[in-house]
């Protein structure tokens, strides 16, 4: 019956101009806000030990702007998993960078595009298949009835889902040995053993080792990619950014450091677009303090 639910949602928000269903989505995140959710309350930890030179009122407002910005995120599922692709591409408006991705896919030695969870995330992935196919790791979702939707939603531009496995990741290599792309979220908590300890807004964060990995085992080139929210329904701006030299090297924890750099400059472009109501700073240790328990 859920899952009956958020298609019937999807379908009503596929049916709306973009305006109007981001206008739908303001109105959800500022219920949110108002309601004090969870998502706030997880927002606010995030947003006061990252940023702790903004005032209190300053605070206030990006809490406020960023629950507004995922609901958006959230209402426009239904454009970008059922609307053509002849009605999304001209959505993005602008590509900053591009000639970034544009080298790095001309060398033909496979490029890993790395994706916060910024902005519109979801549409930044079928974009990238505008310019050739890509492998990206998917994790079944918990309401399973959801699958088929999902699947069908993002391979319809040219996306091969590997699964979130051992076997997933060899998916990956192999694809970036034949010189193709894939996708990667850097900004999930990774399982225990597959990440290690860095330092996100110069606080302690365990943070994945796959992308290094993959590089290592691939040669393959990196490249940053954040897909920006123009207001009013106005359409994105792409932006993508070149990898700084370290994180391609061999010291996996100047790599994993300069990964969450890299993020953090992301997140820079637009504070509000970014996910801050996801748990960073999740527990992984036992002796670890959890900033999110109640």
């Amino acid at each position: 019956m859920k899952a009956f639910i958020i298609k019937f949602f999807i379908w009503i928000f596929s049916l709306l101009p973009l305006r109007i269903n981001q206008w739908v989505g303001q109105l959800i995140g500022t219920f949110s806000y108002y309601s004090n959710s969870r998502n706030k309350k997880i927002a606010q930890i995030n947003i006061n030990i990252c940023y702790p030179n903004k005032t209190a009122q300053e605070k206030t407002q990006l809490v406020k702007n960023t629950l507004i910005e995922a609901a958006k995120a959230t209402t426009e599922l239904g454009p970008v998993w059922l609307w053509d692709v002849s009605k999304l591409a001209p959505l993005i408006i602008e590509e900053r960078g591009a000639n970034i991705l544009d080298n790095a896919l001309a060398k033909k030695e496979g490029v890993i595009i790395v994706a916060p969870h910024f902005g519109s995330w979801e549409l930044a992935g079928l974009h990238y298949c505008q310019k050739q196919p890509m492998t990206i790791l998917y994790s079944q979702p918990k309401i399973k009835a959801l699958d088929s939707l999902i699947i069908s939603a993002r391979g319809r531009y040219g996306v091969t889902l590997a699964p979130a496995s051992t076997r997933g990741v060899m998916q990956l290599i192999k694809a970036l040995k034949k010189g193709e792309v894939i996708g990667l979220l850097p900004d999930q908590i990774p399982s225990q053993g597959n990440g290690q300890l860095s330092h996100f807004f110069k606080q302690p964060c365990y943070t994945m080792t796959l992308l290094s990995k993959l590089q290592q085992k691939s040669g393959a080139t990196i490249v940053f990619s954040a897909l920006e929210r123009l207001p009013k329904g106005k359409g994105y701006i792409m932006h993508y950014l070149k990898a700084p030299k370290t994180i391609y090297d061999t010291d996996l924890s100047l790599s994993v450091d300069t990964l969450n750099t890299m993020i953090e400059k992301i997140a820079a472009i637009n504070p509000e677009q970014y996910l801050w109501s996801y748990k960073r700073f999740k527990k992984i240790e036992t002796n670890q303090t959890n900033i999110y328990k109640a």
